[in-house]
């Protein structure tokens, strides 16, 4: 509920839409998604494709993320590091910069979130994705409360042009 009034109070002083306010604060509001994926910026940095994410545990359970891949393109490498993120947060005047690579699995408490800075190399998959347009992400979890883990995939743009 905090992550939700967080969101709400930071969208409405950014000037977003009740459009854009309702699909990100409803799932929060209904916990229908345990982890709710916000892609907050996507771009190339020399030869590395950052994706900057905002990871949030919608649950009243304890939730592990057991680790994060690229689902397109498959069998990419792909690195993982805790941001850390100055301003309003929530990609409303963020800007993250990379601490220490994330060790999986990563414990995330009911309600909190995991900023993380996700790189991979952009010239290796240039050829694959040319006419995609976009990237998905598959970040695996288990909830403490279900028997079996479970997933999330998020899509983002791939932006090959500078921030």
């Amino acid at each position: 509920m905090g992550e939700a009034i967080g969101l709400l109070v930071s969208a409405l002083a950014a000037g977003k839409s009740a459009a854009d306010i309702a699909s990100a604060v409803l799932p929060l509001l209904r916990s229908s998604t345990p982890l709710v994926t916000h892609v907050l910026r996507s771009r190339q940095e020399g030869s590395q494709h950052v994706v900057e994410l905002h990871l949030i545990n919608a649950t009243p359970h304890g939730m592990y993320l057991m680790g994060a891949s690229l689902a397109r393109p498959k069998g990419v490498p792909l690195t993982c590091r805790k941001a850390e993120v100055s301003g309003s947060g929530l990609g409303l005047g963020t800007s993250p910069s990379g601490q220490g690579a994330i060790v999986w699995p990563y414990r995330l408490v009911p309600g909190t979130h995991l900023d993380c800075v996700l790189t991979f190399d952009a010239q290796a998959t240039r050829q694959i994705i040319a006419n995609w347009g976009y990237g998905t992400l598959r970040v695996d979890y288990r909830l403490l409360s279900a028997r079996d883990p479970s997933y999330t995939e998020a899509d983002f743009a791939i932006r090959n042009e500078a921030p």
